[in-house]
């Protein structure tokens, strides 16, 4: 069993934690996890909608695009006001062509963590930001958004993503998000472009039941 020890630098509840995570899921899955490191073209949530990274240049006729060779992420509150679910901060990520205009209305893949786990984990130790702009790169800016949304609550907490004693996280995930996805992101509408995907005891893959 993991012993836990309190110092000026590390509080005593976040190094207890981070010990008997590692010690019985090897979690995190990296240091920058464990340090909160900023993720590559991370930025905050406003500038996903100004675009910061590349100056826009003459696409065709009434359009614009940017010259961004990588996407860009940020931690956002996605609210939850069908669910009340207690979350934690969502991770999005969006291609280079996100800031386009006008905006096309992308598809959506939603990553979900296990338990231990946060909404960063597909970004960082699952490869997925890697992944994903290396599509973005061979595809001309174009790839899904990603949407990394928190199940469960916390690190330890295990909600099973079903509505139960420790929230509605299922309605949070196919209500709460979508609508927010589609509102404030401007995502497609068609269920048909949207995929889950997730991590232990979560989804393992398929399509996500959305209106």
């Amino acid at each position: 069993a993991a012993s836990c020890w309190a110092s000026p630098a590390f509080p005593s509840s976040a190094a207890c934690s981070g010990l008997v995570a590692t010690a019985n899921y090897r979690y995190p899955p990296t240091g920058g996890a464990l340090l909160g490191a900023p993720l590559p073209g991370q930025v905050n949530a406003r500038q996903l909608e100004s675009g910061p990274f590349g100056t826009p240049v003459a696409f065709q006729a009434g359009r614009t695009r940017t010259t961004a060779t990588v996407g860009a992420v940020a931690l956002v509150d996605i609210p939850a006001p069908v669910s009340h679910f207690r979350h934690q901060k969502a991770y999005i990520w969006v291609p280079p062509v996100y800031f386009s205009t006008p905006r096309p209305h992308l598809p959506v893949l939603m990553l979900i963590a296990g338990t231990p786990g946060t909404p960063g984990d597909w970004l960082r130790g699952g490869g997925a930001l890697t992944l994903a702009n290396a599509w973005a790169g061979a595809h001309d800016g174009y790839a899904p958004m990603m949407v990394l949304p928190d199940a469960n609550g916390g690190l330890l907490r295990d909600t099973e993503c079903v509505d139960g004693p420790r929230g509605n996280a299922e309605t949070y995930l196919t209500v709460d998000v979508v609508a927010f996805m589609r509102q404030a992101m401007g995502a497609a509408i068609d269920p048909r472009q949207w995929a889950i995907a997730g991590l232990s005891e979560d989804l393992a893959s398929g399509t996500l039941d959305v209106t």
